[in-house]
């Protein structure tokens, strides 16, 4: 059969990628093992052969069915050739429960992509009715939660409690004394010796083994749905024997008598070295296989998810010739590619931070629709009423901030409510006073009948840009010379040993990459 575009894998990635594709107008073929595991994260499928040398052809899976496509997505997340270790105990699996994707890992190494390997963990999963949560802190969630979509006005469905508690000097006692139980440490030590975890989720067997003064270890204790009492205890992934595992946790208050129902585990997978792909995600030496998520060298839901629209929307546009890449001072996702196929020789599981980004004053949450909706809709991702929406909440911040641009402050009353406004006798308009400290959205409402006139939203944007508007004029000029510079080309001879103030680090990046120019720098 042919389709215009296949996706591999039906996990955060591979469900991103194929929606994309499809809101533009392919034909998406997704693939995956159970269709009762869509969605189901992590959820990979296991897949047999990528056909073509030169270009992707189709795929084979390993039951024999044959699909072709002018494009495939592969998003493995842990699956590709992984191997799930517990204790002294070894499988071959790409979760607990579900077969690898061997031939797939084989197929993409015969196609001169090169491939490494890294390692991630996962508690244990408890039984709820087996906690005694009268010793465990309650962590309520917000009294008014904010949807992450402009288009849903309020969260009506009733929260669930989360909980915490700790590790103590008994565990971490346990922890040390049976550290060969554990597969890192133990009998599979030298083939983990120089293979790395997520560097900001790691084991209990890392904290306790790299803090080694602190008391205590915070633990989640959160419900994985509200269907059932399967508790996911955060922040003591291990892979602890099931034995041992089940004695640890009953050394922390509130677990004395805790059950376990499925072991945590260590898991070891085959990824593909992000400098074998494009901006776009397209692999280089293989036309119309694009990549997403972990087998591009990063860990974590949101980073898979980015990576599966920007793959999804680049393998449907690929049908005709064009691309779809986001830059560094356009959105995470532009920061997080740009990171990775730049970084070199990958040595842990990548991770998107705030603190990655040199604009985060242009990349915050609260103006994502206006940074990102037009350039979904051109690219056919965002929908005609989303759309409508994000123009009528536009006009509405533009009028808004026009309003108060030409609105002057009685500064005694400001004072008066808390603002700070310095430069006395200087006037100030009201748009001004939003960058002051102590100004809020309700001061503004106070103060400045008109506002309440606006909707909600349109009103909180405005006190946003407001308040950073000193801060973003400052980083746009820096924003504005950078972009003038990156067109400038850098010596393909140039040795890097001799610069100096340049890291060792640095050093080591460059002459591995080569970047062109000072863009890629």
């Amino acid at each position: 059969m042919y389709f215009d575009i296949i996706v591999v894998g039906a996990g955060n990635a591979g469900c991103e990628a194929a929606a994309a594709a499809a809101r533009i107008g392919a034909n998406v073929l997704l693939i995956t093992k159970s269709i009762n595991e869509i969605a189901l994260m992590p959820c990979n499928p296991s897949i047999g052969e990528i056909n073509g040398v030169k270009s992707v052809a189709g795929i084979v899976t390993e039951c024999g069915n044959s699909f072709t496509a002018k494009s495939v997505v592969i998003a493995t997340g842990t699956f590709l050739n992984g191997n799930i270790y517990i204790g002294r105990e070894v499988f071959s699996a790409g979760r607990m429960g579900s077969s690898p994707t061997i031939f797939l890992a084989e197929a993409i190494k015969r196609c001169g992509i090169r491939t490494g390997t890294l390692k991630t963990g996962t508690p244990p999963r408890l039984n709820g009715k087996t906690i005694n949560w009268m010793k465990c802190e309650v962590k309520k969630g917000d009294e008014k939660p904010m949807p992450f979509s402009f288009l849903n006005k309020e969260i009506k469905f009733d929260s669930v409690d989360c909980y915490t508690t700790y590790t103590n000097d008994i565990t971490h006692s346990f922890i040390k004394e049976n550290q060969r139980d554990h597969a890192a440490i133990g009998i599979y030590s030298a083939m983990f010796e120089n293979i790395n975890g997520p560097r900001y989720c790691m084991s209990i067997h890392d904290k306790v083994k790299r803090f080694p003064n602190k008391n205590g270890h915070q633990i989640f204790l959160e419900p994985e749905d509200m269907m059932n009492d399967v508790i996911y205890p955060g922040g003591i992934s291990t892979s602890f024997s099931a034995s041992k595992q089940l004695e640890m946790m009953r050394t922390i208050s509130g677990l004395e008598d805790v059950e376990i129902l499925l072991p945590g585990y260590l898991i070891g997978y085959d990824f593909v070295y992000p400098s074998e792909i494009k901006r776009t995600l397209e692999t280089k030496k293989l036309k119309g296989l694009f990549l997403a998520g972990q087998i591009n060298g990063t860990t974590g839901y949101e980073e898979a998810g980015a990576q599966g629209i920007v793959a999804g929307i680049n393998a449907a546009l690929s049908i005709d010739n064009k691309s779809f890449i986001l830059q560094r001072d356009e959105a995470y996702m532009g920061v997080m590619i740009d990171d990775i196929i730049m970084a070199g020789d990958i040595t842990e599981p990548y991770r998107v931070f705030t603190t990655r980004s040199e604009y985060r004053l242009l990349l915050r949450s609260d103006n994502a629709n206006f940074r990102l909706t037009k350039k979904g809709y051109e690219v056919g991702v965002v929908g005609e009423r989303r759309f409508k929406e994000f123009l009528k909440l536009s006009d509405q911040v533009d009028r808004l901030k026009d309003l108060m641009k030409n609105t002057f402050v009685d500064q005694l009353i400001a004072t008066g409510l808390g603002v700070q406004i310095s430069g006395c006798g200087l006037k100030k308009t009201a748009y001004q006073m939003l960058s002051h400290n102590g100004c809020n959205v309700d001061i503004v409402r106070a103060m400045f009948s008109f506002v309440n006139e606006f909707d909600d939203a349109a009103i909180e944007q405005v006190v946003f840009d407001g308040k950073y508007e000193p801060y973003i004029k400052k980083q746009n000029n820096e924003i504005g010379f950078f972009n003038g510079e990156n067109n400038l080309l850098i010596p393909s001879d140039i040795d890097y040993s001799q610069i100096a103030g340049l890291s060792t680090e640095a050093r080591e990046k460059f002459c591995a990459i080569r970047p062109k120019d000072i863009e890629e720098a």
